[in-house]
């Protein structure tokens, strides 16, 4: 592939990263907010300990800024096409030099079964990794991230699909997660693609699907594709989905690569943002057999392809979080640099032009980025280690309701509130700069307005939080979360005013979601207000993820000075509390108002005839 011409001043820039990360605030929730070094004393994770996981932390962020960095510019080489006479999609080599360097470290292996060849580690360690991969290549990592669908393979499948996963993670396979049809959309259980099951057990597959991503490639020499089809005669629906093994080339009995299968990528998607990662409409059985085999021998097809859609909704959110780290840092970095104008208070002009960190408003937005990108982190952790939590009390139904519960507030709210942040702060911070290709923002921006969308719209993540993670779940996984945000009594005096703030608003948003849920149980008799209740659930989510954020971070300063860490973190944390006062808590009550209006508030506006 050829290098596309660009100017000696971008090139310059390139020879340093764009991607600037975090390690500072990382390890202080591994070690500090969530504990890492108790949970190393599992068996399960014995030669692990503080050292080496700052070893491993260091060569992450190494490989992430020098190496997986360097392709991340989407104007730098030629992006993703589907080449006829192979019948494949193919990348630039640029990106596939980053690919292997990758899997030479061998960090394709942390967190893949045991069993398989991989190495065990905590989950809060997992997504401290992921958070430096997908912030320096969030394309790349998309590659990266579905090899890990070995895991699935080898705990839902036979005897033949466990060898199979063992296969996949030996030979570098890659993967990819099918269930989106064009007219089926987000209505997953609208979806046409049929299975008909051949004599010999497998299954023929006949269908179309859309937005797939990874769907087809050259970085690995087989693709294993999880695709959700229904067998003849099942019902309709998501009950009546099965989870089918689609191999790119199908495999021989001695482990080796046998003819093409019939699933091929008809055309790629071009993309706003995110470009490297080839987003494929692919179609099954068009031309010739598709053969695809039942995952575990049993049609339970919605709740195994949940599995991996938990697991890419977390990825989403730390990857939208993760991209606004890394502007608050470029944003800060540049405010530092960038000498304009003179600092308001002297009016008599002595002490000469000076940066724009010195400039008030800039410093207020600096500020808000540095609160919410560490605030989201935390969200991020919180969640990782609910998921570790469950490892090890597997048949606890609170465990399983909290994570769920969160899992759409850290991609709905995370990734909505990310976007918003870099547009809103840190873009116009850069000024004009940050509308050119000449600084990472404007790509940052593209790449993580998909966040917003795909494995489920906010909308969508807000309907979930509300009526089934709320209500439908009787409100088990949000009594626990309130029970871990109450159980501390004593915080530091300087922010006692924002602890007393922070609980009047908890105490006014347990009163909304009573109000919320008389509410769903009057529109059993009432349907209609169920209409204005799908109007309120985005704030809802916002409303839930900002109560969240300023949980952990007053957790994060009161635990910095229980600690006596240094005393840059402790006001590094500090100053997290007083701007998250200012920005949310202050305004708190007169915002989540909106939620206790009547149900007839929206009669006239959604009646309007369009």
């Amino acid at each position: 592939m050829l290098v596309k011409k660009i100017t000696s001043r971008y090139c310059n820039r390139m020879n340093q990263s764009h991607y600037l990360s975090n390690l500072t605030d990382l390890e202080f929730n591994l070690f500090h907010l969530f504990n890492l070094d108790n949970i190393l004393k599992n068996d399960k994770y014995k030669g692990m300990d503080k050292g080496t996981i700052k070893s491993i932390l260091d060569e992450v962020n190494r490989l992430a800024t020098e190496e997986l960095g360097e392709t991340f510019k989407d104007e730098l080489f030629d992006l993703p096409y589907l080449d006829e006479a192979s019948k494949s999609v193919l990348l630039p080599k640029e990106l596939k030099d980053s690919f292997n360097r990758y899997l030479e470290g061998g960090w394709n292996s942390i967190g893949i079964k045991e069993e398989l060849g991989g190495t065990s580690a905590p989950q809060i360690l997992l997504w401290a990794i992921n958070e430096l991969l997908v912030g320096a290549n969030p394309s790349l990592y998309l590659y990266i991230t579905m090899m890990n669908f070995a895991n699935l393979l080898h705990e839902e499948g036979n005897s033949m699909q466990r060898d199979l996963a063992k296969l996949m993670f030996d030979n570098n396979w890659c993967a990819t997660m099918m269930l989106t049809e064009a007219e089926a959309g987000s209505d997953v259980g609208a979806g046409r693609t049929k299975a008909t099951q051949k004599e010999d057990g497998s299954w023929s597959i006949v269908g179309s699907k859309r937005f797939i991503t990874s769907g087809d490639h050259d970085l690995s020499d087989n693709i294993i594709h999880f695709v959700l089809a229904r067998p003849q005669g099942a019902g309709p629906g998501t009950k009546g989905l099965s989870l089918f093994i689609v191999p790119k080339f199908l495999i021989n009995e001695d482990g080796t690569l046998g003819r093409r299968n019939g699933v091929y990528a008809s055309g790629l998607e071009e993309k706003m943002g995110i470009k490297y990662s080839a987003t494929c409409e692919m179609q099954l059985g068009e031309k010739e057999e598709c053969i695809g085999y039942l995952l575990g021998d049993k049609h339970d097809g919605i709740k195994q392809m949940f599995k991996i859609i938990e697991g890419a909704r977390m990825m989403v959110g730390v990857k939208a979080i993760s991209t606004l780290s890394t502007s608050y840092l470029a944003s800060l970095k540049y405010a530092k640099e960038r000498v304009q104008g003179f600092q308001i208070s002297d009016v008599n002009r002595i002490n000469g032009q000076v940066a724009i960190v010195n400039h008030q408003q800039v410093r207020h937005d600096l500020l808000v980025l540095k609160a919410f990108s560490e605030g989201l982190r935390s969200l991020m952790f919180l969640t990782a280690s609910i998921q570790e939590e469950i490892l090890s009390e597997p048949d606890n139904e609170s465990l399983h309701s909290l994570n769920n519960l969160l899992l759409p507030i850290l991609k709905g709210y995370g990734s909505e509130l990310s976007y918003r942040l870099i547009g809103e702060k840190a873009l116009p911070i850069f000024g004009g700069s940050g509308y050119t290709k000449d600084w990472p923002l404007e790509q940052y921006l593209r790449d993580a307005k998909i966040d917003t969308l795909y494995e489920g719209t906010t909308n969508i993540q807000a309907n979930d939080l509300f009526f089934r993670k709320v209500v439908k779940d009787g409100g088990v996984g949000l009594y626990a979360l309130l029970e871990r945000i109450n159980k501390r009594e004593i915080y530091p005096d300087d922010i006692s005013k924002e602890v007393s703030t922070f609980r009047e608003c908890l105490n006014i948003y347990e009163k909304v979601v009573e109000h919320m849920v008389g509410l769903t149980i009057e529109s059993k008799n009432r349907p209609e207000i169920l209409e204005h209740l799908t109007s309120l659930t985005n704030k809802f989510l916002f409303f839930t993820g900002e109560l969240i954020v300023g949980w952990l971070l007053i957790e994060s300063y009161a635990l910095s000075v229980e600690f006596n860490l240094d005393n840059k973190i402790q006001k590094s944390k500090l100053i997290n509390v007083k701007v998250f006062q200012e920005e949310v808590l202050s305004k708190f009550s007169n915002n989540i108002s909106s939620l206790n209006q009547d149900s007839s508030y929206s009669t006239d506006l959604f009646n309007y005839n369009f």
